[in-house]
């Protein structure tokens, strides 16, 4: 086993501006990725590990011993990972600027301009299998604008719930519903009542 790391004395270090500290935090950011396999990004994890540095200047870890302020900057790390994903996914979705990029179930616009595009039953009937759309057509509703927050227009469950003006609660409950009702109907065998 190697040497242990003082990261209280690195994170020091690194607040005075120490190249050492610097080159030891970033290997430490690097270390983390591999670990999460974030290698889709391999080409920014330099970007990525000044990033992480940047926010441990502005935020240092409130805990001054070694493990928290490990468990910190993986914390981080992870954080801005997940950024550039949501970035990413964001730029595969939308790759022309302005307009309404489709991607699967997913319309990169919002539940308003939704609407006045037709809403998700015009574009269910010009997109969609038939029976995924009769499918769709069987839900009450509610559970029929749950489902096209979630996967029409990629909501998250608190913007899903927030745009539908929901609870949280239900939203998730009538999502729940709404998936294992198209569940049963679509795995039905052909012919079945």
């Amino acid at each position: 086993m190697g040497p242990v790391n003082d990261w209280v004395k690195i994170l020091q270090g690194l607040q005075a501006g120490e190249v050492d500290a610097t080159h030891q935090m970033i290997a430490l950011v690097t270390r983390y990725l591999q670990r999460i396999g974030a290698y889709q990004f391999r080409d920014s994890w330099e970007d990525l590990a000044q990033d992480v540095l940047m926010a441990l200047l502005d935020s240092p870890p409130q805990s001054r011993e070694s493990g928290s302020i490990v468990r910190h900057v993986q914390t981080t790390t992870y954080r801005r990972y997940v950024d550039e994903i949501r970035k990413e996914r964001g730029r595969r979705r939308n790759p022309e600027e302005g307009g309404a990029g489709v991607q699967g179930w997913r319309i990169n616009v919002s539940l308003d301009e939704a609407a006045e595009l037709g809403g998700p039953e015009d574009f269910w009937a010009n997109h969609l299998d038939p029976s995924v759309r009769s499918a769709l057509d069987s839900l009450e509703p509610r559970k029929r604008d749950v489902v096209a927050a979630r996967y029409l227009l990629g909501c998250t469950n608190d913007e899903g719930s927030e745009r539908l003006e929901i609870p949280l609660g239900t939203y998730k409950r009538l999502l729940g519903q709404a998936l294992k009702e198209l569940q049963t109907i679509l795995l039905l065998p052909a012919g079945s009542p």
